[in-house]
């Protein structure tokens, strides 16, 4: 057992300080870290730390007068949901393999659940719908690292 100058004030014998770190109490922080007080040292121990997350789309152009609409509405209602473009439409450079043309735009999200928030919101409905006939698309979400 710790003796009582070690422990954190409140705590029970034999709890090294975290009944203190239950959530809810002040020990306990808005990106779910929890405080533990250890005997002469203080770490910090996060119990699920937000991953970003990335949207890859590939897209062939068909209608680039259609397309444009739907361009023009999608980068900001992105940013509202906290992502931003890291590639859109540049050039592709093939270091092994090949590459079928198709314009790549990569969106970068604050985690895997802003993605899905974002693409099954009511605002991106009404935006996806803007391209309608004027591309074809594959849609990828990975997480990152």
């Amino acid at each position: 057992m710790i003796p009582r100058s070690s422990r954190s004030p409140g705590a029970k014998a034999g709890t090294f300080g975290v009944a203190a770190a239950l959530p809810g109490s002040r020990a306990h922080d808005a990106l779910g870290s929890v405080k533990c007080i250890l005997p002469s040292t203080r770490k910090t121990i996060h119990k699920e730390q937000i991953m970003p997350a990335y949207l890859l789309a590939q897209i062939r152009v068909t209608n680039e007068d259609v397309w444009s609409h739907y361009r023009a509405e999608v980068g900001p209602l992105a940013e509202k949901f906290g992502a931003r473009y890291l590639a859109r439409g540049t050039a592709v450079e093939v270091l092994e393999g090949s590459h079928d043309g198709r314009r790549l735009v990569i969106f970068e999200f604050p985690s895997m659940e802003s993605i899905h928030t974002f693409w099954n919101s009511a605002e991106y409905a009404k935006v996806k719908a803007l391209r309608a006939g004027a591309a074809t698309l594959d849609v990828w979400a990975v997480s990152g690292i």
